[in-house]
């Protein structure tokens, strides 16, 4: 929550991701996620992250297969650079 500024968990959840990424690496965003759901892992470095106060933070996002239950996720974990 620290990295979002978000005072709430319940501010964040629920809230679709890709709206939270600068417009400019949303299509990459997207293609990646689809690519990670295959089984592939990566990196996207120099994300721009919008908080929901309006500022922004460059975090660089790995994706990567997850099993959860029963069900196949996609992992996102975000990290300030």
């Amino acid at each position: 929550m620290c990295l979002l500024t978000a005072d709430r968990k319940e501010d964040l959840i629920g809230r679709n991701i890709v709206e939270m990424i600068d417009q400019g690496h949303q299509a990459i965003f997207k293609e990646r996620v689809a690519q990670a759901a295959l089984g592939a892992q990566m990196t996207i470095n120099q994300v721009r992250l919008i908080r929901p106060d309006g500022s922004d933070v460059i975090v660089e996002v790995t994706l990567g297969l997850r099993f959860w239950d029963t069900a196949v996720a996609v992992e996102i974990v975000m990290r300030n650079e």
